[in-house]
């Protein structure tokens, strides 16, 4: 498995630790033990598999999202960053990520919004 900057591994004795760097010519990962350090790049969750730049593209959307206390408007303002995002398709991972979050802000808080996207073909 490939781990980039910023992801989260799992030492033997099950405490997190940060990848900081990584060596791909002798396929070694230089990995951080603080546990400050792991809540800090982690502090909307794991989000491993993506690259450092979009790692601090989602955490500052999601710390505007965050800093509304209304889940409803939570929900809202990560429909309307995604279909921003969406436009692009580099940012596929991304909108992943998001669409992630909303889904699991309205089935925790159970937020219904009026309006929503979904493929056609599981749409019945």
């Amino acid at each position: 498995m490939s781990y980039r900057v910023g992801d989260t591994i799992f030492t033997q004795p099950a405490s997190p630790a940060t990848v900081v760097g990584r060596d791909e010519l002798k396929g070694t990962v230089k990995c951080d033990k603080d546990f400050k350090a792991f809540q800090v790049s982690t502090r909307h969750g794991l989000i491993n598999g993506i690259a450092p730049e979009t790692r601090d593209q989602f955490n500052s959307i999601m710390d505007e999202v965050t800093a509304n206390k209304n889940n409803d408007e939570r929900v809202e303002m990560l429909q309307n960053k995604i279909d921003e995002l969406n436009t692009d398709p580099r940012n596929f991972k991304l909108v992943q990520y998001l669409d992630g979050e909303a889904r699991h802000i309205m089935n925790v808080k159970g937020v219904k919004p009026r309006f929503f996207n979904s493929e056609e073909f599981k749409v019945r």
